[in-house]
């Protein structure tokens, strides 16, 4: 019969002391003991990785940024940045400037003769030493004129206006020219570059107003 038995498959060996914790009979009767337990002998969940979120403060604006005026090309926004940054100029002027003379347009031709996105005269684009068909080289141009004009005449109105009569007329009239399209070019690029609902930073009226507060040259 003890033959028959050690035959037989032996039943498992229960679980030791150091795989389960102990079960505390003592806390049995406490509120909340059986949570407590199930807690206690379940393993810890691990704690999720943190959800990267989108970074409103980061050091490069949206396309959406208020630096440009609206229906600005994202295309020519690095461009416009590029020209600004290297001639001390708002991006909002230059990129109202823009606007006015082509709406953007790098083929476009005028009756007055100026071509490219920035209008140049061939003449003008050629003592430069730019192309004006290229919107790089273009606007690189014209911001490198508005800052020249600006250093003189020491306004950024009447820089806007020698971009578009020529310093020679500013200097003869001392201030923007008495022409309706000289005047009709200042007032709407300087209102475009002063919309409010465009400076909801302020840098860019920050930036004129400190310019207009200089000291200004004699004509």
């Amino acid at each position: 019969m003890n033959n028959l038995l050690s035959l037989l498959p032996r039943p498992a060996s229960s679980p030791s002391s150091s795989s389960v914790p102990a079960f505390d009979r003592s806390s049995a009767q406490s509120p909340g003991w059986a949570q407590q337990e199930v807690q206690r002998i379940s393993p810890r969940a691990e704690t999720p990785p943190e959800r990267k979120t989108l970074d409103t403060n980061a050091s490069h604006p949206p396309v959406s940024s208020p630096e440009y005026v609206d229906g600005t090309p994202d295309w020519v926004k690095p461009i416009i940045e590029k020209a600004s940054d290297k001639n001390d100029i708002p991006t909002m002027m230059l990129s109202a400037l823009l606007k006015q003379e082509s709406g953007f347009d790098p083929k476009a031709h005028s009756k007055a003769g100026g071509i490219g996105i920035a209008q140049f005269m061939p003449d003008v684009a050629q003592k430069m030493g730019i192309d004006p068909m290229n919107p790089e080289s273009a606007i690189m141009g014209a911001a490198r004129m508005l800052r020249e004009s600006w250093d003189k005449f020491g306004k950024p109105d009447l820089a806007l206006a020698s971009y578009n009569a020529g310093g020679k007329a500013v200097k003869q009239f001392g201030g923007v020219p008495p022409y309706k399209h000289t005047q009709d070019y200042v007032k709407n690029i300087m209102a475009m570059a002063s919309e409010p609902h465009q400076s909801a930073n302020g840098l860019h009226l920050q930036l004129l107003n400190d310019m207009k507060n200089k000291s200004t040259k004699k004509i």
